[in-house]
């Protein structure tokens, strides 16, 4: 593939430099000006690729802190800031002690401080204290391989995803099992944010749905990038309300938390997430940070928690009853009544029956084919004005009290009804009255109002 590869490129004029390997085999037959460097396969021989120390004689990622030059002089929020970027880890290896330094960095943004303003005795000590360890960082060592095992026949992908009121993250972790029954697992990459400074988007369970988006988007960046087939792939999160969240229907959900659901059944829609103990998440050190000097010896960071040894499909856990989840929309439905409207607009009795006598005419004279025996003229006779006026009865009482207009026109008996001692009913005519009205009176319907 060497020969290959410098054959290709050098048809069209591109010779390639700067040739380095784990093999020194493969190094061999390139002349030493077209090297790297002189690759020493001791454990002094050490370069750069992408940014990151690799030591080809074991095949391993190292931290080369010295290399790094910090800021003298006295600590101000201007040197903090510079000396946190020139801590280069892309594949977030060392991220629990990165997330240390975001959160010193967001508690002097909290804080207000003057980007050139010397900090605090106090702040300036953690701040020193932080950088000094660093340095201990010298001796830890990853693996470049994440499948170092001969003839694997199974393969895994397991996440983790925690969040703290300082921060969310989520890890990744390369199990494989060889047909000796062998297991080895190897961290992959990381990934961490502080949260944000706005309380509302700070709660404890909404960063807990945005540290799952960011495990998500791992995973859909893992599975694009390495040619890999993963047998299986497993997420884990301590947050029973996150992983309730994922598994409710999105629209049923907040807008914050609808959007992240989504985006997270979008990317893992064939990927089983399971319920995990906090102290068996090492994604925690992701969300609280970890000084440098503890990280080396930090096994749960390097190797994942003790189920992962021996890794089997979780066990399904209670989720949380819709009933009590929180986030969930509130949706009201609010119906709408139009009222007739000459009751809101007609503010003289007479002036509304007027216009109704006028509507029942009109409806008349359209039936009546004989031109002889339509009606015309501004006036009213009397008989057209009692019809009105029975109209609009029935109308208003038929809006005051609908149940009651409704069943006893189906001739049922009311109950419980605060109408019940008038004894209403309707007669012929469809309008109603009360059998305590005065037989004196014209109409039976005086002693009902609207």
């Amino acid at each position: 593939m060497q020969r290959q590869l410098t054959g290709m490129l050098g048809k069209a004029g591109f010779e390639l430099h700067k040739w380095c390997s784990n093999r020194s085999e493969l190094l061999a037959g390139i002349p030493e000006d077209k090297l790297e460097q002189k690759v020493l396969f001791t454990e002094e021989g050490k370069t750069k690729t992408l940014g990151i120390t690799w030591q080809p004689d074991l095949d391993v990622f190292c931290f080369d802190i010295h290399s790094i030059a910090f800021s003298e002089g006295p600590p101000t929020k201007r040197k903090v800031l510079s000396d946190i970027s020139k801590f280069f880890d892309p594949c977030g290896l060392a991220a629990p002690v990165v997330m240390t330094g975001k959160i010193y960095m967001q508690d002097l943004w909290r804080g207000k401080k003057k980007w050139d303003v010397a900090l605090k005795e106090d702040l300036a000590k953690l701040w020193i204290e932080y950088r000094d360890e660093l340095s201990e960082m010298k001796t830890i060592r990853i693996s470049r391989c994440v499948l170092p095992l001969r003839r694997t026949v199974f393969v895994e992908l397991i996440g983790f995803s925690d969040a703290s009121q300082k921060g969310y993250g989520a890890n990744l972790y390369v199990r494989s099992v060889n047909h000796e029954g062998q297991t080895a697992i190897r961290l992959l990459c990381a990934k961490s944010h502080v949260a944000p400074l706005k309380e509302k988007r700070a709660l404890i369970p909404r960063l807990e749905i945005c540290g799952c988006v960011k495990l998500a988007q791992l995973v859909d960046k893992v599975k694009r990038s390495l040619p890999i087939e993963f047998d299986r792939i497993t997420c884990y999160t301590d947050s029973m309300i996150a992983l309730s969240w994922i598994n409710t229907c999105p629209s049923k959900l907040e807008p914050f938390i609808a959007n992240r659901v989504a985006r997270i059944l979008r990317l893992t829609s064939k990927i089983d997430g399971f319920h995990c103990r906090t102290e068996d998440n090492p994604a925690d050190l992701l969300s609280r940070g970890i000084m440098p000097g503890k990280l080396a010896t930090c096994g749960k960071w390097w190797k994942g928690p003790p189920f992962m040894i021996d890794h089997k499909r979780p066990t399904s856990v209670q989720l949380i009853p819709e009933d009590q989840l929180p986030g969930l929309l509130v949706v009201c439905a609010v119906e709408t009544v139009e009222r007739f409207s000459l009751f809101d607009n007609c503010e003289k009795y007479f002036t509304m029956v007027r216009a109704v006598a006028r509507i029942q005419r009109w409806h008349q004279n359209a039936c009546k084919r004989s031109p002889e025996n339509r009606r015309h003229g501004r006036l009213f006779s009397p008989e057209e004005m009692r019809r009105a006026t029975l109209a609009l009865v029935r109308l208003a009482q038929e809006e005051a009290f609908p149940e009651v207009f409704a069943q006893l026109r189906k001739k049922v008996t009311l109950q419980n009804h605060s109408l019940i001692p008038l004894s209403p009913f309707t007669d012929e005519r469809d309008v109603p009255g009360s059998e305590d009205a005065s037989p004196s009176r014209p109409a039976r319907t005086t002693r009902n109002t609207r």
